[in-house]
């Protein structure tokens, strides 16, 4: 202790725990021209705790007269009752949204005249218990706190009257740093 003040210096960690469980499901398709509205896909994945992201990749597929659109899918209770995230290409904006006893609520959006229907986008939602963040290639566009844990339910991926195809479908624990800090931690004075 010197001044009243206690200085910790040359702190050593003990090693990191195991990484995070990682689950895969590989590719889906999504083709919701024939249905009313949203078709959501289920997916053979869930969250281990309440903190975890959920990613794929996002190919729109043109199709003459239908819309391009894709969303990841999470807290589903049933086909016509889940949350969403993701982008309208065509209207170039990314959307948190929950779907719920077949209509669709918009919760908070974000217009991007980047937004383009032929690109591939990295869609990945980090979710922290009730709190949703939604990433395009790397970069945060929206964040939502939906008031409840997000981690219930099932997740999947969904169209609206569009075809697209999401790969490279994962979703993993976030470690218990990830969900409570962020930054760096220096010097700790006490």
């Amino acid at each position: 202790m010197l001044n009243g003040q206690s200085r910790f210096e040359d702190i050593e960690l003990g090693p990191l725990g195991a990484p995070a469980p990682t689950a895969s499901a590989g590719n889906l398709v999504s083709n919701s021209t024939a249905a009313n509205g949203f078709q959501q896909t289920p997916v053979n994945l869930s969250p281990t705790s309440s903190n975890y992201n959920y990613s794929a990749d996002l190919i729109s597929i043109a199709e003459p007269g239908e819309a391009r659109n894709g969303f990841l899918t999470f807290n589903s209770q049933s086909a016509n009752s889940f949350n969403l995230a993701g982008a309208w290409l065509g209207s170039k904006k990314w959307v948190l949204a929950q779907y719920v006893n077949g209509v669709y609520q918009e919760l908070v959006s974000l217009s991007d005249a980047s937004i383009s229907p032929n690109t591939e986008y990295h869609l990945e939602i980090k979710v922290i218990g009730s709190t949703v963040t939604l990433f395009a290639n790397g970069e945060e566009k929206l964040s939502y706190d939906f008031g409840t844990d997000q981690s219930a339910g099932s997740l999947g991926v969904a169209t609206s009257n569009a075809h697209s195809q999401f790969n490279n479908l994962t979703v993993a624990e976030l470690p218990a740093a990830d969900s409570v800090f962020s930054g760096a931690l220096d010097d700790l004075l006490v």
